[in-house]
């Protein structure tokens, strides 16, 4: 996990209200992408895994993810479970039921905590519903996956 420290909260101030304090995540980043993107999320993932980030990736979670009622445990972890989450998007993730599923679930909690949770990355120019064009975004197609990597990485530096 990247290092960054951490402030209990002061006593009757409720979790997230004093500055600097932050709850612990299992994940530091929970990709959402859709299947036929899987090559260039991979490639990102493996680089995010060496310089040490926790990331929910489903290739990882297998056993985890095995029995499972997925749309249910899948709209926890990217609501509850990651300090944010990394949306690749392309013209499948628009299409497809399960990153569908899981925008949802990260837009609800980006709408609740007010504050960045997505964290996009443009695959092609595809409008994908919830994200705003006004969103600032990382483009795969003219970022080097060491790039991707490094912005996440200053991102997860930040309290």
């Amino acid at each position: 996990m990247v290092e960054r420290q951490l402030q209990e909260p002061q006593e009757g101030v409720r979790a997230g209200e004093q500055a600097g304090w932050e709850p612990e995540y299992e994940y530091d980043v929970a990709l959402s992408f859709a299947g036929e993107d899987r090559e260039k999320v991979e490639e990102i993932t493996v680089a995010l895994r060496e310089k040490g980030v926790t990331v929910f990736y489903d290739a990882f979670e297998k056993a985890t993810l095995w029995g499972k009622d997925l749309p249910t445990y899948l709209a926890e972890v990217y609501r509850k479970h990651a300090r944010f989450c990394v949306m690749f998007l392309s013209r499948h993730y628009a299409l497809k039921a399960y990153p569908t599923r899981e925008r949802e679930a990260a837009l609800a909690r980006a709408l609740a905590e007010q504050r960045e949770y997505i964290l996009p990355v443009r695959l092609d120019d595809t409008e994908v519903p919830g994200v705003l064009p006004t969103t600032g975004y990382l483009d795969a197609r003219t970022e080097t996956v060491a790039e991707i990597v490094r912005c996440v990485v200053a991102k997860l530096e930040k309290p």
